[in-house]
């Protein structure tokens, strides 16, 4: 998490042969075990970030680092943060036997502090990575126009998870003021797809806490009036003390950001739609000051009997 001047750059990936949006629909229940998902602000440009200066743009490490935590979790979905497009590259030709593919949009080009790509650009954004196919990204820019130069926003593509059609979409809201409405933003965008009858997973660095205003229109319960569950939202050890304990969900969960500082907190998220999605948890894990100041979260749902 940081603010800095960035300039935009294009990077996405396009529809991989093989690729149906109309996969097959099946409202049975899944008995195959859950789908995983993997949420990482991996701060790959700047070095500020970590307690090893040298690391900042470093490719081989870093990558070494998401692969370990994407592999080791069997992800289906992975959303990743502050990526460079050298590190997403790198990472799609390492994951690409596993049958992974994904989308990169940047967010940043000049002063990114990342290595240059195969395109002799520099850019550092947001990404999406899947197992199986996926479609072209479509980039939903939530920066207000001259206001910086700093692309804050929305990537999201189509794919099929376990032959289910599904919208997922990778965010990162500005850390600042702004960013409270930028979320605003980022969640009725994700509402419509819902509400046309897809379902949605969301991951992102949000920089915001889960009990902000600002995330009002992502939660489906505890004061929100959007159609998502967090993964970690049902983690009763992490509950704040506006939530009984009784309470089946809570916006709450286990921190992800400056976890061995003396005040952590969550930024980081994996929302799924509510009404396609059952059995959700989440755990963060991955720990290590000189790669990120953010830690991985790993999250589980299972497909919904009635989902479509």
């Amino acid at each position: 998490m940081r603010a800095r001047p960035l300039l935009l750059a294009v990077l996405a990936l396009c529809l991989l042969p093989g690729f149906s949006a109309t996969a097959a629909q099946n409202p049975t229940t899944d008995t195959r075990p859950p789908l995983h998902f993997l949420q990482y602000n991996i701060c790959g440009g700047w070095s500020g970030c970590t307690e090893d200066p040298s690391i900042g743009g470093e490719v081989t490490r870093r990558v070494a680092k998401v692969e370990q935590e994407i592999t080791s979790w069997n992800s289906d979905a992975v959303f990743l943060s502050e990526v460079c497009g050298v590190q997403f590259e790198t990472l799609l030709a390492d994951l690409g036997p596993r049958g992974y593919t994904g989308v990169f949009h940047s967010q940043l080009d000049e002063g990114s502090g990342c290595r240059p790509d195969s395109r002799g650009e520099a850019p550092e954004g947001i990404a999406v990575l899947v197992k199986g196919p996926v479609g072209p990204g479509t980039f939903h820019n939530l920066t207000t126009p001259n206001t910086t130069r700093e692309q804050f926003g929305l990537l999201c593509t189509d794919t099929a998870l376990r032959d289910r059609r599904v919208h997922v979409c990778s965010g990162h809201p500005s850390p600042d003021d702004v960013g409270v409405e930028q979320n605003r933003r980022l969640a009725a965008i994700v509402d419509e797809v819902v509400r046309s009858g897809t379902p949605v997973i969301v991951g992102g660095d949000l920089n915001l806490t889960p009990d902000h205003p600002g995330l009002d229109g992502m939660y489906s319960h505890t004061g929100g009036h959007g159609r998502f569950v967090e993964v970690d939202d049902a983690n009763k050890a992490y509950y704040t003390p506006n939530c009984p304990s009784s309470a089946a969900q809570c916006r709450s969960g286990a921190p992800t950001f400056a976890t061995a500082k003396a005040t952590p907190v969550k930024l980081d998220y994996v929302f799924v739609s509510a009404a396609h999605f059952v059995d959700r948890s989440g755990t963060v894990t991955g720990h290590d000051p000189t790669i990120t100041d953010h830690d991985a979260l790993r999250g589980q749902a299972t497909w919904a009997p009635t989902s479509t």
